[in-house]
């Protein structure tokens, strides 16, 4: 780390960008951009323009490079290093839990980046990306029962249903031919969307009946492009034409399709009540916390649990066997001893090929924050790169 600024000349600059704000009523963004960039200094960065470095990266997740090129600049520049006037990205345990910790004490919490969390197509926010300091612990409270380990242990035997039946599947397929491939990475997906969909909606999606995609599983796929072409287009409003210009018409179709498809399912689950009879998302969240969530919250949230609970899933454990394949000393103490170790080969497996490669942008509180024992300015955007953490040689020995 490059160090310029000391903590107390720096928190002298941070009073100095909080009385402007008052005076002037303006943000760092504005005309107090240069004072932040001043705080910000002393951490490593590429020698660019400041202006520069952020349209490289954004330009990076546009393409999907974000997380390669962000590890690249945390071995050349440390364990924090700017990506901007005033973004930071960190990779360390201590940064970890200074950036995503919740309020404790008088440490004031650091919310979600409004420029890195987009709404559902009706224009709501969902529990993953709610940035509202006061609606976010709200939401959390609705769901906490829907995600205790009571809740768990309730959905072991529905889970284990779904898991029966892609066994099932493959031992029948085995038997009418012994030497049939598998598509392990469709077959994972088929079982993950199954769970959720009956977690979610109260029913599955037939996918391990069918063996395949349908049109609303792909449109589920599309619209994690349209997030990357919405996300530039928030960071640079002016380029708004030039972005949507090259965007596929179909990615948006798609992505106003799966909401909508989420949305005619939630009512139809919803027309049934609370029965009792299933522990699905809603039975557990109503029947606990009624009038919590309006409906068109209920719609963002189920949308985003189709898209967070399921592919993610089943990447991860395709990339979980596929390590195993590759060791066969390992899979076969996996199959000696199942719990325990198993449950390391995940760890590892999580760290190795994180399905989601950085945590979401979170953004300092008026009163700034300490960050793994360094005062960071108000209003500076700030990110765990998990990919970058993960291959750090300060977190995990031998970890390339």
């Amino acid at each position: 780390m490059i160090a310029i600024l000391t903590n107390e000349p720096a928190r002298a600059l941070g009073d100095k960008v909080r009385q402007n704000q008052a005076e002037a009523g303006k943000d760092p963004h504005g005309t107090n951009r240069h004072l932040l960039c001043a705080i910000t200094m002393k951490f490593g960065c590429p020698k660019s323009d400041e202006g520069a470095i952020g349209l490289v990266f954004m330009y990076k997740v546009f393409v999907g490079d974000e997380a390669k090129w962000t590890k690249q600049m945390h071995d050349q520049y440390g364990e924090t290093v700017r990506l901007g006037p005033d973004r930071l990205t960190c990779t360390t345990p201590q940064g970890w839990k200074d950036i995503s910790g919740h309020r404790i004490g008088g440490r004031q919490e650091n919310g979600k980046d409004p420029k890195s969390v987009l709404p559902e197509h009706n224009g709501k926010y969902s529990l993953a990306t709610v940035f509202d300091v006061k609606e976010n612990p709200r939401q959390r409270k609705v769901f906490t029962h829907a995600f205790s380990d009571k809740a768990l242990r309730l959905r072991e035997p529905l889970i284990r249903q779904f898991v029966d039946k892609l066994i099932g599947n493959i031992t029948k397929a085995i038997s009418n031919d012994p030497e049939v491939r598998f598509d392990a990475v469709k077959l994972y997906n088929y079982t993950n969307f199954d769970i959720i969909g009956e977690i979610t909606f109260g029913e599955p999606l037939g996918l391990l009946d069918t063996s395949e995609y349908t049109p609303w599983i792909y449109a589920i796929f599309s619209n994690l492009k349209r997030l990357a072409f919405l996300r530039f287009n928030l960071e640079f409003p002016a380029f708004g034409a030039v972005i949507r210009a090259p965007t596929p018409r179909k990615v948006m179709e798609d992505a106003r399709d799966h909401f909508g498809d989420s949305a005619t399912r939630v009512d139809k689950r919803l027309a049934k009540g609370t029965k009792g009879d299933k522990p699905d998302f809603w039975e557990l969240t109503l029947s606990k916390r009624k009038d919590y969530l309006t409906q068109g919250q209920m719609y963002a949230n189920s949308s985003t649990f189709m898209i967070a609970g399921t592919e993610t899933t089943a990447t991860l454990i395709s990339r979980l066997t596929s390590l195993l394949l590759k060791h066969p000393d390992q899979m076969e103490k996996v199959k000696e001893e199942v719990l325990p170790y198993l449950s390391a080969c995940f760890e590892e497996a999580l760290r190795v090929y994180p399905p989601v490669p950085t945590t979401l942008f979170r953004v300092t509180p008026a009163s700034g924050a300490d960050i793994d024992g360094n005062w960071v300015a108000p209003n500076t955007r700030i990110v765990i790169s998990i990919y970058s953490a993960n291959y750090s040689e300060r977190n995990f020995k031998n970890a390339k």
